[in-house]
C-alpha cells in the first residue's frame, strides 16, 4: 500500500490478481497496472515521481512513472539484486534499494542502479541478528529499523 502523486493516488499490490489497483484519494478506482502471469506484487512504495513494486513469484523490482508506463525492472535471481526470497523494501533518501531477504536473513542494500553495496545482519535470536526480516524502513535520521521473527528483539534498529 502506497499514496503518492500530486492527486494522492493510493496504490494497492493485489498478489493474487497480478496487478497494482490505482485509486483516487477517495479509494474511487481509477486504473490497474498489469504485471505478468507469473508476477504476484508484495509490496509497493512511491519515491519522487517513481511507483517502485516488488514481486516475489519470480523476485524483480519493478519501476513505473506514477502513470504506470514502465520504466525498468531488477531481476533478484540474476547478477544484479542476489536476493533469496523477498516481500518487503524501502528506499532511503539517497535513492538506495533496501530488501528484506527472508530466507538469507539478512537485509540486502543495493545501489539505486541494482547493484550489492553491502547486507546488514545475520541468521540469529541475539541483538543484531535477524530472522526471516519482515517489515523496513529508513527513517529521517537514517536508523534502519526491521520487523524480525526473533524470539527476543521482534524490532531491529540500525544505524
Amino acid at each position: 500500500l502506497a499514496v503518492g502523486g500530486t492527486s494522492g493516488d493510493v496504490f494497492v499490490a493485489e498478489s493474487g490478481n497480478h496487478r497494482v489497483h490505482v485509486m483516487s484519494s477517495k479509494l474511487c478506482h481509477k486504473w490497474f497496472i498489469k504485471l505478468d502471469t507469473f508476477s504476484n506484487p508484495c509490496d509497493v512504495k512511491v519515491f519522487e515521481s517513481n511507483l517502485f513494486v516488488l514481486t516475489n513469484t519470480n523476485p524483480c523490482l519493478h519501476v513505473f512513472t506514477l502513470t504506470g508506463q514502465k520504466i525498468r525492472s531488477f531481476i533478484s535471481k540474476g547478477p544484479m539484486m542476489q536476493v533469496e526470497s523477498c516481500s518487503f523494501f524501502c528506499l532511503d533518501a539517497d535513492m538506495n534499494i533496501l530488501m528484506t531477504d527472508t530466507f538469507s536473513h539478512q537485509i540486502k542494500v543495493f545501489s539505486s542502479e541494482g547493484n550489492l553495496s553491502y547486507t546488514i545482519g545475520q541468521p540469529g535470536d541475539e541483538k543484531g541478528m535477524l530472522k526471516e526480516p519482515r517489515g523496513i524502513v529508513v527513517t529521517d535520521e537514517k536508523k534502519l529499523i526491521c520487523v524480525s521473527l526473533n524470539k527476543q528483539f521482534g524490532l531491529q534498529i540500525f544505524s
